[in-house]
């Protein structure tokens, strides 16, 4: 991933985004291994403006090293604005399923065929499937709920600034006109 930020920076894609000019968004999949976490280390000088996800994906029932707080600390407190996202392992021989069938999981959920004809999936393997995607929505829904909850905070926090502006500026003007909060 480095390689592509490189030269998303060098083409000033970057500063567009650190300016505010776009919204720059970056999912970060990672793995549970030494190596994948070190990829944080590496994108982490060119996150500046960019909304980061560290998306921790679960592919076996290993904790990304949770249990070690040190190790943990190490790479996930490193960028301090980046949201992390859990993508939850799927049951094995379901996720096999729907490789087989070369469809999207919501398509294996309906039991639909690549061209949304009619399919013979098992109803066990369906349920997995189903059960993740509705954990990943709720997900993401959480995320959306929570990012709105912080966006209202901010705008509340500009807004009582302006005002606390607005009135110092009165009182330098003429301190008796307004009364101290």
């Amino acid at each position: 991933m480095s390689p592509t930020l490189a030269s998303l920076r060098d083409i000033g894609f970057l500063d567009a985004a650190k300016s505010g000019q776009i919204t720059f968004a970056v999912f970060h999949m990672l793995g549970p291994s030494i190596a994948s976490l070190d990829e944080i280390a590496e994108t982490a000088n060119f996150m500046q403006g960019a909304k980061y996800f560290l998306v921790k994906n679960f592919v076996n029932d290993t904790h990304f090293f949770e249990w070690d707080k040190k190790t943990y600390d190490l790479y996930f407190r490193k960028i301090g604005d980046a949201t992390e996202l859990c993508i939850p392992k799927l049951n094995e021989m379901a996720f096999e399923q729907v490789e087989v069938a070369s469809v999207p999981f919501l398509k294996f959920v309906a039991n639909k065929g690549v061209n949304d004809e009619a399919a013979n999936y098992s109803f066990v393997l369906r349920g997995y499937v189903r059960q993740l995607a509705d954990e990943r929505l709720a997900g993401i829904r959480s995320y959306q709920v929570d990012r709105s909850c912080r966006l209202q905070q901010k705008r509340a926090h500009r807004e009582k600034s302006r005002l606390n502006g607005y009135l110092a500026g009165l009182r330098a003007r003429e301190p008796s006109a307004v009364e101290a909060d």
